[in-house]
Protein backbone atom coordinates (compact mmCIF):
# COMPACT_ATOMS: atom_id res chain seq x y z
CA UNK A 1 0.00 0.00 0.00
CA UNK A 2 1.47 3.33 -1.13
CA UNK A 3 2.02 5.97 1.12
CA UNK A 4 -0.41 7.97 -0.02
CA UNK A 5 -3.57 5.22 0.51
CA UNK A 6 -2.20 4.62 4.46
CA UNK A 7 -2.67 8.59 4.85
CA UNK A 8 -6.58 8.29 2.81
CA UNK A 9 -7.24 5.60 5.22
CA UNK A 10 -5.85 7.07 8.37
CA UNK A 11 -7.51 10.45 7.55
CA UNK A 12 -11.28 8.83 6.78
CA UNK A 13 -10.57 7.26 10.29
CA UNK A 14 -9.73 10.04 11.74
CA UNK A 15 -12.57 11.87 10.80
CA UNK A 16 -14.42 9.33 12.35
CA UNK A 17 -16.69 8.77 9.48
CA UNK A 18 -17.74 12.33 8.74
CA UNK A 19 -18.76 12.40 5.23
CA UNK A 20 -18.67 15.79 4.50
CA UNK A 21 -15.35 16.47 5.81
CA UNK A 22 -13.81 13.47 4.16
CA UNK A 23 -15.66 14.46 0.88
CA UNK A 24 -14.08 17.68 1.31
CA UNK A 25 -10.72 16.48 1.18
CA UNK A 26 -11.34 13.98 -1.59
CA UNK A 27 -12.25 17.28 -3.33
CA UNK A 28 -9.37 19.01 -2.41
CA UNK A 29 -7.29 16.46 -3.44
CA UNK A 30 -8.82 16.17 -6.75
CA UNK A 31 -8.18 19.50 -7.56
CA UNK A 32 -5.15 19.83 -6.62
CA UNK A 33 -4.14 16.89 -8.66
CA UNK A 34 -5.57 17.60 -11.87
CA UNK A 35 -3.62 21.64 -11.28
CA UNK A 36 -0.78 19.70 -10.34
CA UNK A 37 -0.63 17.32 -13.69
CA UNK A 38 -1.64 20.08 -15.81
CA UNK A 39 0.88 22.51 -14.30
CA UNK A 40 3.55 19.11 -14.90
CA UNK A 41 4.59 19.32 -11.70
CA UNK A 42 7.42 16.64 -10.80
CA UNK A 43 6.93 13.69 -8.61
CA UNK A 44 8.27 14.68 -5.65
CA UNK A 45 6.63 18.07 -5.56
CA UNK A 46 3.17 15.84 -6.46
CA UNK A 47 3.26 13.68 -3.57
CA UNK A 48 3.91 16.75 -1.03
CA UNK A 49 0.75 18.52 -2.60
CA UNK A 50 -1.08 15.63 -2.81
CA UNK A 51 -0.56 14.76 1.36
CA UNK A 52 -1.16 18.52 1.88
CA UNK A 53 -4.25 18.45 0.05
CA UNK A 54 -5.79 15.38 1.64
CA UNK A 55 -4.43 16.81 5.23
CA UNK A 56 -5.05 20.84 4.96
CA UNK A 57 -8.04 20.70 7.23
CA UNK A 58 -6.61 18.40 9.58
CA UNK A 59 -7.23 21.06 12.98
CA UNK A 60 -10.61 21.18 11.91
CA UNK A 61 -11.70 18.59 14.22
CA UNK A 62 -9.51 19.54 17.37
CA UNK A 63 -10.53 23.73 16.70
CA UNK A 64 -14.43 23.17 17.40
CA UNK A 65 -13.75 21.14 20.13
CA UNK A 66 -11.46 23.57 21.89
CA UNK A 67 -12.80 26.81 20.70
CA UNK A 68 -16.11 26.41 19.21
CA UNK A 69 -14.97 27.29 15.96
CA UNK A 70 -12.63 26.57 12.88
CA UNK A 71 -11.05 29.62 12.08
CA UNK A 72 -7.46 30.07 10.08
CA UNK A 73 -5.25 31.01 12.73
CA UNK A 74 -6.69 28.01 15.51
CA UNK A 75 -6.10 25.93 12.35
CA UNK A 76 -2.79 26.69 11.93
CA UNK A 77 -2.13 25.86 15.40
CA UNK A 78 -4.07 22.44 16.15
CA UNK A 79 -3.06 21.13 12.86
CA UNK A 80 0.03 20.41 12.64
CA UNK A 81 0.46 18.64 15.91
CA UNK A 82 -2.07 15.79 14.47
CA UNK A 83 -0.31 16.12 10.53
CA UNK A 84 3.62 15.47 12.49
CA UNK A 85 2.10 12.06 14.26
CA UNK A 86 0.42 10.71 11.31
CA UNK A 87 2.54 11.35 8.17
CA UNK A 88 5.64 9.40 9.69
CA UNK A 89 3.20 7.14 10.27
CA UNK A 90 1.82 6.23 6.79
CA UNK A 91 5.75 6.58 5.37
CA UNK A 92 6.50 9.99 4.68
CA UNK A 93 9.90 11.34 5.69
CA UNK A 94 11.01 13.86 8.06
CA UNK A 95 11.60 16.10 5.06
CA UNK A 96 8.58 15.54 3.55
CA UNK A 97 6.32 16.15 6.65
CA UNK A 98 8.09 19.32 7.57
CA UNK A 99 6.87 20.64 4.40
CA UNK A 100 3.60 19.04 4.40
CA UNK A 101 2.96 20.76 7.60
Amino acid sequence: MTNFSKLVLKMTEYEGGCVERVNHFLKVFAFAKTIAEGEDVDDATKEILEAAAITHDIGIRVCFEKYGNCNGPHQEVEGPPIALEMLPACGYTHEQTERIC
